[in-house]
């Protein structure tokens, strides 16, 4: 190149990607000299440092917003289903108190119907009278209720003591007390419900129990 020459300095852009980036761009650069008349000196000059202006900006854009790359949605640990608690639809007696004797042919009737939400649960009820003395930790009756997808289940569960028989957990002249416990797990020997399981995050999914109760007086049959 001669001295005194005018001369125009052009940059060119080259994409290319870089090694490490998935969809990244990286612009690439290097001069090129050529000689120009005197006249286009000043136009070239200005078009050339657009040209290098709208570079650096182009470069500004891509290391402000970096790549964009694809994230996965799917949850690494679905939520768990959590339960229900079962209810009592009815139940009868309606009263709380019953007051009745141990003479021949005496017998009482418990009833209870009971729902559900969740509609696959197996749902148990269990009576009991008198817990938790020793011989009622595992109740008088049990019966487990139908699935028949319907929150409400289809039986009636009935408990028919002969009040007046020798072994009827009645049968004493005292007070006693009944109770309907439905359940949709497990229960301890204390009656606690037992979870049905434990999550991944360290939660629970309980079962439940819900009671009905009834304070039976009986009195010894008159003379």
């Amino acid at each position: 190149m001669s001295p005194g020459a005018d001369t125009q300095v052009t940059q060119v852009s080259r994409s290319g990607a870089h090694p490490g980036a998935v969809g990244c761009l990286q612009p690439q650069n290097h001069l090129r000299i050529r000689r120009v008349g005197p006249l286009a000196s000043v136009a070239g000059t200005l078009l050339s440092q657009w040209r290098m202006a709208r570079v650096l900006i182009g470069s500004l854009t891509v290391l402000g917003w970096g790549c964009l790359v694809p994230q996965d949605d799917t949850p690494l640990n679905p939520p768990v289903f959590r339960n229900y608690a079962p209810y009592f639809v009815n139940s009868s007696p309606a009263s709380a108190y019953i007051r009745t004797d141990n003479c021949v042919g005496t017998s009482l009737e418990f009833r209870v119907n009971v729902a559900d939400p969740d509609l696959d649960d197996s749902v148990r009820v269990r009576y009991y009278v008198d817990f938790p003395e020793p011989n009622q930790l595992v109740g008088e009756k049990e019966e487990q209720l139908s699935n028949t997808g319907s929150e409400v289940r289809p039986e009636t569960v009935v408990y028919a003591p002969i009040v007046f028989s020798a072994g009827s957990a009645l049968s004493a002249a005292r007070i006693h007390t009944v109770e309907a416990v439905v359940f949709d797990g497990t229960l301890s020997p204390t009656r606690t419900p037992e979870p049905r399981s434990v999550t991944t995050d360290g939660g629970v999914n309980p079962s439940y129990l819900a009671i009905v109760r009834w304070v039976v007086e009986t009195e010894d049959c008159a003379p």
